[in-house]
């Protein structure tokens, strides 16, 4: 069994909310339990707000590094500078 927030631990939603593409000024944390399985917001899983979509089950490692989390909000990282 995978511990939370491993590299291969699947993920189901991601908050897709504009305001939470940002990295939080302090460390936060990143996972929670939605629907019963784990769903991902790079800004601050206690900021509320959240816009959950479903991942289809991706890894957490995808998520954090996939571009630096531009593409889980649809911008290139290119306009993500």
């Amino acid at each position: 069994m995978e511990r939370s927030g491993s590299k291969g631990t699947l993920v189901h939603f991601r908050c897709t909310n504009p305001a939470h593409g940002r990295p939080p000024a302090t460390r936060s944390d990143t996972l929670t339990l939605v629907e019963g399985l784990w769903a991902y917001c790079p800004f601050d899983i206690r900021a509320g707000d959240h816009e959950w979509a479903p991942t289809g089950g991706v890894t957490m490692e995808s998520l954090r590094t996939e571009a630096g989390g531009a593409a889980l909000f649809g911008q290139p990282a290119e306009e993500n500078a």
